[in-house]
């Protein structure tokens, strides 16, 4: 009985498997890529890091390779562990296409298992397990990262894994300080949307608790005060980095989206509840019974019901964004796109549906029907967007400030499936200014002012990465004013002609490019920008930890090979 339990379990782990191949299929029978509105940032970001790893060469905070090679701070603020990561991947891919897929697939094996590790520890049998971790796949909270390179799927992706310790501490009333640490921890390293959520939730599960306890509980708080500390030194890495930059310089922060009250979904984004369309039936049963039954509900799923209900109400335009925005509300200019908030929403609602489906459903022809149903949607959408690669005109959605530099898209799409993946990265570019120092205030638009600062003029330059260094050399005219693509921070160490340049010698434009005057002939100007003292040592205790947890608390997170079935 044992043996046939285990084999159950390795064949819905191998479902999940066989599930992730499938979803890809598309991609690769057509040999198409999907280049969308943040293909082009995240290419950049994971090319960066790729060069890094491939010449030995690693600068945690500025950008030598990617990004126009301007010296620019993005990886050190965005998911720095997980960029090198993915820099791994494009090392070991032979070219962007191969990447894209790899990339795809990992991403449907990490949130499938990371699902089927959730459902598992609430309890719930393998096969209904299996298939809300199949219907987690084909929702958009995953497909948004096929469908635009959005990065908020890899945060939905570990979502799950960063409930787990809350779903526990729900059921049981235990309270595990040092997997709730990890579990927030985790969420910080990939992406800190996804913390803001996972703490929000963590946040309605203390509420609860205290509420049903009727007093402050002070070993509770000891236990909070615990998983704060174990949180702070796994993510030091980041609050370490975030001091030293923001220290000395003030960073222009993405865009504020003054239209943000139209990516809800009840406004242009309803794909969201409509991705499965099954799913849109999910949401209107969770809330109406969650509604009419919440005093007949246990106390662990009020603490599903609760948070999914508030998510889903601030992703719909019951909030009133648009007056939000437009009184200038720091919260509400920091979201950009209130959609994102129906990332929990799902997750929660899959564990929601997952218990109730295991009650009330007894025919598995119900299964078959729900995968037929989610998976020949998403394969239909997928198919649909890999297709615009060979029959649109336009086969690359990257939407404003974007920059061609071959009126020939024939080879901008071979350049995507070339060994040299610096090539298509010079051939489409995209002028996305995030976290350049802003060094006086303007009304300039700062996208239209770093394609023209930083992209148009880059090519009349020569760029070489020499050690910490990059190196930046053109022929220039006695005396004439020249300005040069490249960022400056209030670190970076700057050069011309081998002489420093510092305080008042050093002009820069709005947005840190240097303003010099040249000489005739030949002329070099080197940045670079020195690892603050200290934080190299920070970096690797941080490493050294996370190793150590993935070695304590991995087998068991990832995925559990025992699952409960139903007494």
């Amino acid at each position: 009985m044992q043996f046939w339990k285990k084999s159950q379990n390795i064949g819905y782990v191998l479902a999940l498997l066989g599930c992730a191949v499938v979803l890809v299929l598309p991609q690769i029978v057509l040999g198409s890529l999907v280049i969308s509105s943040d293909s082009l940032f995240h290419f950049n970001r994971f090319y960066d890091t790729a060069m890094q790893i491939k010449e030995g060469n690693m600068q945690y905070f500025v950008s030598f390779y990617g990004f126009q090679q301007s010296g620019r701070i993005v990886n050190a603020l965005y998911g720095p562990i997980i960029a090198y990561l993915h820099g791994g991947l494009v090392v070991l891919s032979p070219n962007w296409f191969f990447y894209q897929v790899s990339a795809n697939f990992l991403l449907y094996v990490l949130a499938g298992y990371s699902m089927y590790g959730l459902l598992c520890a609430c309890r719930i049998r393998p096969a209904t397990s299996c298939l809300f971790s199949v219907v987690y796949l084909t929702t958009y909270a995953i497909q948004y990262w096929m469908m635009r390179q959005g990065f908020s799927s890899w945060g939905a992706a570990i979502l799950p894994l960063c409930l787990i310790p809350y779903m526990q501490w729900m059921q049981t009333k235990k309270f595990d300080p040092f997997k709730v640490g990890i579990s927030v921890a985790l969420a910080v390293q990939v992406h800190l949307m996804t913390a803001l959520f996972v703490g929000l939730i963590y946040a309605f599960g203390l509420i609860g608790i205290l509420w049903q306890k009727k007093r402050v509980d002070w070993s509770l708080c000891w236990k909070i005060v615990q998983s704060i500390v174990v949180f702070l030194f796994l993510t030091a890495n980041i609050w370490l980095t975030m001091l030293l930059i923001y220290q000395g310089n003030t960073l222009l922060p993405p865009f504020i989206n003054r239209n943000m009250y139209r990516s809800t979904i009840t406004y242009n984004s309803t794909y969201w509840i409509m991705t499965p369309t099954i799913l849109i039936a999910g949401v209107f049963f969770m809330i109406g019974e969650g509604v009419l039954s919440f005093r007949r509900l246990s106390f662990d799923r009020r603490m599903l019901f609760l948070p999914f209900s508030f998510f889903v109400l601030l992703s719909t335009n019951i909030v009133p964004w648009r007056f939000l925005v437009e009184n200038h509300f720091f919260l509400a200019e920091l979201i950009q796109f209130p959609f994102r908030f129906f990332i929990p929403a799902t997750t929660l609602m899959m564990v929601y549906l997952a218990k109730r489906w295991q009650e009330k459903v007894t025919h598995r022809y119900w299964h078959l029907l729900v995968i037929v149903c989610a998976v020949g949607q998403c394969l239909l959408m997928n198919t649909e967007a890999n297709l615009r690669w060979h029959q649109s005109e336009a086969p690359f959605q990257t939407r404003k400030h974007t920059t061609h530099f071959s009126e020939d898209i024939q080879r901008t799409k071979e350049a995507f499936h070339s060994t040299d993946k610096q090539a298509a990265l010079l051939l489409l570019q995209k002028g996305t200014p995030d976290y350049v120092p802003i060094y006086r205030e303007d009304d300039a638009n700062k996208y239209e002012a770093y394609t023209e600062q930083m992209i148009l003029p880059n090519a009349d330059f020569d760029k070489v990465v020499q050690g910490n260094q990059l190196i930046l050399r053109w022929q220039g005219q006695e005396g004439r004013q020249r300005q040069l693509p490249l960022i400056i921070y209030d670190r970076t160490i700057v050069h011309l002609n081998g002489a420093p340049l510092e305080g008042e010698s050093l002009q820069l434009t709005t947005i840190g490019a240097p303003i010099v005057i040249e000489n005739a002939g030949m002329n070099q100007m080197t940045i670079a920008y020195p690892t603050p003292r200290g934080f190299l040592a920070v970096l690797c205790v941080v490493l050294f930890l996370w190793l150590l947890v993935i070695g304590k608390y991995g087998k068991r997170l990832v995925i559990r090979q025992r699952c409960f079935k139903k007494s």
